[in-house]
Order: C-alpha cells, then sequence, then structure tokens
C-alpha cells in the first residue's frame, strides 16, 4: 500500500515506462538500454523487457540501444503516453551505444548470449549452455562428459537452477554428457556467482537463471535439426497477432532405436542387451491481456529411460533378469504482471516441479514366471507461490519487494519388494515448509556508484522443527576512471536440501533430503572484490575478481554405500556432519564481443578444502573438484557472410582423487592397498581442442539453413575418464602345477572420447 502512494506521488513528475522488443517476432528484449537523449541517463530492461524513466523536467527524446539491433531514438514531445512499445530492428551491426550511469556490471554475474552460445563447439554437436558456462571463470566441470557444474568451490546440488522459476533438481541426460535445457526453447541465461539477488535463497554457490523463448506474435515459424545424437523441432507462432503467441520445442534422442538392436532371449543361451532414450518437451504461451497485464503460463517435461536385459538359461540358476531406470523432471509456471503505474509494477507467479527416479528390477526363470519384482521410487515435489512488487521512484533508484511460500514434499526412497509368498512396502515421506520475504535496493549515486542492499529473511519448517534463517546481501561498484570500474560483494547464503550422492561407479542413483532436525542447513559466507575495464579502441573488456568463502554444516556420506539400498542408515546417523569448508580464488576474464573475431580468455586459479571430525583424522583434505589452474579460450571468427569459424581450447589441472600410496603382502596370500588420507592425489591435467565450422545454405524452398560440422578432441588427447586399481600377478608352474604369486598394486587410466567428428543440419522455415 505504501509503494502504491509512493507511485501516485511520484507519477507527479515526469515519467514514462513500457517495453523494448524485438521488431520481427514480438519477442521483448532483455537487457536494453533506454536513456534520456539530453543526460544519457536511464536504465534497462527487465527479464520481461519493461523500463521506468523519471525526469524532473519535461522528457523530448530517447534513445534506445541493444547488441544486435540497430539503435533508436524516439521522439515524445508530443506524444502524451506514458506506457509505450518499442521495436528495435535487428542489424548485423555489433556497435552498441555506450550510455553514461547505466553500466551495470554487476560482480560475479555472467550472461552468454545464445546467439554467441550457439557458435561454441559441443560434444557430438550439440549444443548445450551448462557446458558453456564451464568455458567462464570458477565454472569447472565434472568428469569428460558431463553436464554438473561445480560453482566456485561448491557442488552440483549447491547451485539453484530455474526454468521460467521453476527450479530444476535434475539437469542431466546421457548421465551428465548433455544437460536437459534445449537451446532452441531458451531466451537469456544468467549466472550469479556472488551478489546474488535478494529474490534468490535457498543455495550456497550459485544461481542459474533460464527464460524460455516467448513466442513470435508476428507470424509462424520455426526450425528443426538433425544430429548425430537427437534431433530437435520447433514451432512458433502468434495465436492472436500482437496479443498472444506460443512456442512449442520439442527433442528425442536417436539412442533409441538401440531398441531395434536388441537381441530375443534364446532359451538355450546366455547374454545381455541394453537400450536408452531421453525426450525434452518445451512448451509457453504468453498474452497481453491489455496494456498494463501480461499472462504467461510454460511446461517443461524431460525424462531419460534405460533398460538392460540379461540372461543366463546355460547356468545352474537359469534366470532371466529386467533392469530399468527412469528419472526425469515436470515443471510447470504460471506468471501474472501488472503495471499499477509507471513507477510500480507487480509480479505474481505459482511454479511447481516434479522431480522422480524409479529404478525396478525383474527376475524371472526359464518359464518367464516372475520370481521377485522389486521398485525402488525417490521424488521430489514443490509447489511455489511468489508475490513481488518492483518500484522505481527514481532513474537512481530501483526497489524490489516479495514474499515466497514454498512447499516441499519429499519421498526419499519408497520400496516396494513382492515375492511369490510376501509383499514388503516401506516409504519414507517428509513434509516441508518454507517461507521467504526479501528487500533489494539498487541505487545509482553521483552516477558513477552503484550500491545494492538486500536481505532475506526464511523460516523452514520441517517435522515440528523450525529453522529461522537472515540473509543479508550488499554489492557496490564504483567508476574510478572513464574505463575502470572497481566492484566488491558480500552475501550469506542457507541451504535447505541436501543431495546424498553415491560414491560407485555406473548410473547415478542420487537423492534428494530435506533439512531434518538432525541434520542441519548448510551456510555460506562469501567476499567478492573485483576490477573492471573496457578497452574501448580495442573492443575488449578485461574483468579480475577475487573471492573467498566459507562453508558450514556440510554434510558427506560414507564412501563405499548404495545410498538407495541402505537410506534407513540415513536415519541412524551414518552420514558425517558439522563439516567445514574454504574456499579462495582468483577470476580473469578477457572478452571481445564485437567484430568478426568474437570470444573471451578466461583463467581461474582457486582452492577448495573440506573438513570434518571423522574423515581423514579431522584434518583439512582438498574437495573432489577442486582444480588448481583452469584455463578456457573461446573464440568464433565469421570468414564470410556464409562460412563461421568457432574453436575452444582447454586446460584443467587434475581434480583431486584418492589413490594408495603404497601395499603389502598380507598372510592370506592377498596385497593390501594403503592409503593416506581422503583426496590426497591427483588426476593426471586435462587439455582438449575443439574446432566447429558453420556454414549458411539456402535449400529447396529458400529456407534459412545452416550445416554445422567440426570435431571434438581434434588431436586426440587420451584424457583420464577414471582410474582403476589392478593388480599385477606372477605365474610359476611348481611341479606341474601353476602358482600365483600376488604383486603390487598399479593405477590405470581409462580414457573416454578420443577425435570425435560431429555434423548436424539445421533448417528455418
Amino acid at each position: 500500500m505504501l509503494l502504491l502512494r509512493y507511485g501516485s506521488v511520484y507519477s507527479q513528475k515526469y515519467s514514462i515506462s513500457g517495453y523494448v522488443a524485438d521488431s520481427v517476432t514480438g519477442e521483448k528484449l532483455i537487457g536494453a538500454n533506454i536513456a534520456i537523449l539530453a543526460t544519457k541517463i536511464g536504465s534497462t530492461t527487465d527479464n520481461y523487457g519493461f523500463f521506468s524513466l523519471t525526469s524532473n523536467t519535461a522528457i523530448s527524446e530517447i534513445i534506445i540501444s541493444y547488441i544486435g539491433y540497430n539503435q533508436k531514438i524516439i521522439d515524445l514531445s508530443t506524444s502524451k503516453k506514458t506506457l509505450i512499445e518499442i521495436k528495435l530492428k535487428p542489424s548485423n551491426e555489433l556497435n552498441t551505444i555506450t550510455i553514461k550511469g547505466i553500466k551495470e556490471n554487476k560482480i560475479g554475474l555472467v550472461s552468454i548470449p545464445i546467439r554467441q552460445l550457439l557458435k561454441i563447439p559441443a560434444l557430438l554437436g550439440e549444443v548445450d549452455i551448462l557446458k558453456a558456462l564451464t568455458l567462464t571463470p570458477g565454472v569447472l566441470a565434472g568428469n569428460e562428459g558431463s553436464a554438473g557444474i561445480f560453482v566456485r568451490g561448491g557442488s552440483p546440488d549447491q547451485n539453484l537452477i530455474l526454468l521460467d522459476g521453476s527450479p530444476v533438481y535434475n539437469v542431466n541426460h546421457l548421465s551428465g554428457f548433455l544437460s536437459v535445457f534445449n537451446p532452441n526453447s531458451i531466451k537469456s541465461i544468467d549466472l550469479y556467482k556472488g551478489a546474488f539477488p535478494a529474490q534468490f535463497g535457498g543455495k550456497l554457490s550459485s544461481v542459474i537463471d533460464i527464460t524460455m523463448k516467448d513466442g513470435d506474435k508476428k507470424k509462424f515459424g520455426g526450425e528443426y535439426n538433425v544430429g548425430i545424437v537427437n534431433q530437435n523441432f520447433t514451432l512458433n507462432g502468434p495465436i492472436k497477432k500482437d496479443k498472444s503467441s506460443f512456442i512449442f520445442s520439442g527433442r528425442y534422442s536417436n539412442l533409441g532405436l538401440t531398441r531395434l538392436f536388441q537381441k530375443s532371449v534364446n532359451v538355450n543361451s546366455s547374454g545381455e542387451s541394453n537400450a536408452y532414450q531421453f525426450y525434452d518437451l518445451n512448451f509457453k504461451y504468453n498474452t497481453e491481456l491489455s496494456k498494463k497485464d501480461h499472462l504467461f503460463f510454460s511446461i517443461y517435461s524431460g525424462h531419460d529411460y534405460f533398460k538392460r536385459n540379461s540372461w543366463d538359461f546355460n547356468g545352474l540358476n537359469k534366470l532371466h533378469n529386467i533392469s530399468k531406470i527412469n528419472w526425469g523432471n515436470i515443471t510447470k509456471s504460471l506468471r501474472y504482471n501488472h503495471i499499477f503505474n509507471d513507477k510500480l509494477i507487480g509480479k505474481f507467479s505459482a511454479n511447481t516441479t516434479n522431480f522422480i527416479t524409479n529404478q525396478s528390477g525383474i527376475q524371472k526363470n526359464e518359464k518367464r514366471e516372475v520370481l521377485t519384482t522389486e521398485i525402488i521410487t525417490s521424488s521430489v515435489k514443490d509447489f511455489i507461490l511468489s508475490s513481488r512488487l518492483d518500484f522505481f521512484p527514481t532513474n537512481n533508484q530501483k526497489l524490489f519487494v516479495g514474499f515466497d511460500a514454498t512447499l516441499h514434499n519429499f519421498n526419499p526412497v519408497n520400496t516396494l519388494i513382492i515375492n511369490k509368498d510376501s509383499t514388503k512396502n516401506q516409504k519414507n515421506v517428509i513434509k516441508a515448509n518454507e517461507y521467504a520475504a526479501y528487500l533489494q535496493s539498487e541505487t545509482r549515486i553521483l552516477n558513477t556508484i552503484n550500491l545494492d542492499l538486500g536481505a532475506r529473511y526464511v523460516v523452514y519448517e520441517v517435522n515440528q522443527k523450525q529453522y529461522n534463517s537472515f540473509e543479508p546481501r550488499v554489492a557496490f561498484s564504483t567508476q574510478l576512471t572513464k574505463d575502470l570500474m572497481m566492484k566488491g560483494s558480500y552475501s550469506k547464503m542457507r541451504q535447505f536440501v541436501h543431495l546424498l550422492t553415491n560414491n560407485g561407479l555406473g548410473i547415478s542413483n542420487d537423492i534428494w533430503v530435506p533439512t531434518t532436525e538432525s541434520i542441519a542447513p548448510e551456510n555460506a559466507t562469501q567476499f567478492s572484490l573485483g576490477l573492471y575495464k573496457e578497452l574501448e579502441k580495442q573492443k575488449v573488456k578485461i574483468s579480475l575478481e577475487a573471492y573467498s568463502k566459507q562453508l558450514q554444516s556440510l554434510i558427506d556420506f560414507p564412501e563405499g554405500r548404495a545410498i538407495l539400498k541402505n537410506y534407513n542408515s540415513f536415519s541412524q546417523n551414518i552420514l558425517e556432519k558439522k563439516g567445514i569448508g574454504r574456499v579462495k580464488g582468483i577470476e580473469l576474464m578477457v572478452a571481445k564481443d564485437k567484430g568478426n573475431l568474437n570470444g573471451w580468455i578466461a583463467y581461474t586459479l582457486s582452492k577448495s578444502e573440506r573438513k570434518f571430525d571423522n574423515i581423514n583424522l579431522g584434518e583439512w583434505f582438498p574437495f573432489k573438484y577442486d582444480r588448481r589452474h583452469v584455463l578456457n579460450i573461446t573464440g568464433s571468427y565469421q570468414l564470410s557472410k556464409k562460412w563461421d569459424l568457432a574453436s575452444s581450447f582447454i586446460f584443467q589441472s587434475g581434480n583431486a582423487i584418492t589413490l594408495p600410496t603404497a601395499s603389502y603382502n598380507s598372510d592370506y596370500g592377498t596385497t593390501r592397498a594403503i592409503y593416506n588420507g581422503r583426496n590426497q592425489s591427483r588426476m593426471p591435467s586435462y587439455n582438449r581442442l575443439d574446432i566447429g565450422f558453420t556454414k549458411k545454405i539456402k535449400n529447396g524452398f529458400n529456407n534459412e539453413s545452416k550445416l554445422n560440422f567440426g570435431v571434438y578432441n581434434a588431436y586426440n588427447k587420451f584424457n583420464a575418464y577414471y582410474l582403476d586399481l589392478e593388480q599385477n600377478v606372477t605365474v610359476n608352474v611348481t611341479q606341474g602345477q601353476p602358482v600365483v604369486t600376488p604383486g603390487p598394486i598399479v593405477v590405470k587410466q581409462y580414457a573416454l572420447i578420443p577425435f570425435l567428428p560431429y555434423i548436424s543440419y539445421t533448417s528455418k522455415f
């Protein structure tokens, strides 16, 4: 009510608000610059393309610019409208106007344009937005091919990943080789590594905010893509021209064809067959109920399916085993935006997310009679209500206030075992409620200092236990010289949901569990400081950031345990708790985003450690994915109007691993390994070069098409995917009998992905 009152008072000044959109498709543009031409002071559009400007004098002309679009000047001297829609025309020119006072280079924020992302060479030609993020400073990948990311010394479960405001719990296809996000349906992606805005909470390391496209409001169109791993198809268009639109995007894996090659079971043989497939479906609808009211609805569904048949009818048991595992997400988002006046906009949403993992095993005899059925299910369901008010009292200040309510429903493990004579069903259901209120203020002082102050207060309830959390955030940036900026931040985060990770090899059977009476929430405090310099003549931007992060109340799952089958022990306190962590690092990025040559060089020097009372004798040990040095070089060059060249080079020092330091022969004739603590050894360093070409062509229907081809791991580097222990043995023949003498244990390296060419074809219609 106070904000509404202030909005009416400030509206007595000269003010305008509105949206900036693509003139061809009607798609709203995020991060466009709008300024009063006389002063060059203005603002930028939010995730919905909305902006607000205020002046003490009449606003006669404004200038609007956005990378990849022609800048535009609008004369408002004769207009009485205070709510306008500005349409920018796409351009091949990448130059953009520099507007004094509205540079928003927030510390720890990474935004990669989707069009630049699509040029990066990728495994099997499949562009992946999460893999693209691992080419930026402070963001690491796990094993080769893995889509999981580790941000500033954190683990994958410490990343808050949002798709149109709905959290996504599982982000992997192909056990990590691809992520679940189809780039054809994505409009923007923002990564926050520090200085987290107050509207985000519940995770310690990062926020990845992904926004889906809205769809073309002008005409119907789409595109399709045929690649080695999957096919993509996208269709979008207006439902009511200039008012409402939709977009549908689907992706299906070619690997589903493996079902055609499955062997039939022979009653006089033994063997096995495997089949795997995945799919992603994205749909979004948006409509303008009026100039001041917008409604958005989006849905995502993606699942993986794996099946293994094995049979042995020659042995004594004569059994047929069928193993299945499927996992996936369904998210839904309903959003409503209302413009109260030129200074105040309300944003209200309802989101749901449902993640489920299902494993089943069926055992049959040679007569195909079912002997035993075992089904293990793990799931998380969230229902989220959010309300937020964005207030723009002056051009130099923005104020955001909001409230979130989340209802969690966890089913960590549900086990159903059916035998001929009995049925056993065991459930573990945990419900939790999370309520949060937040306030964020962004203020520009003297046109040279940006100060962001935020606070988030959270109440978390589970099983009659209540946790209260106050999470302050502070960020600043100051213009030291015309082209040099200093920035820094402090933030405190708390996490109430934990991922218990299987330590063995094979398909992941990780499960999500909430904070309970015996497991406290994890905490993190982070400080960061950086410099940002722009060399305008060279069209180069340089960013240097240093950070320090402290972690408390960490948990760890003991090694050598099968999580799903030992979950009951979780309640018996086998988890290691009250762990602490410390992380520090320096990140350097040199980027060029204008001209024929685009790309960046990113270097990270970091150290991440953990400490638990009952692990490594209570001493500090390196975190599993601690990599001391990481260097990424990514670039694209426009060879001609039809040809583009893109390349990326990656170097990473080896991550920490637990390996034996010695071995001895026991009295029982076996060799035992001796370990010197957790993660005291290192994997070999990793390096790889990828090269890709894109040719623009016209097909028989005169549609815009592209042929993408290239190589992954161009110089065929045998990078270690994992290490294994093997024992050398000596065999001697004594009195006609073989005598086996155990030898030393050796470590063997296994590579996964060699020199690998790819090709794909994309066509728009």
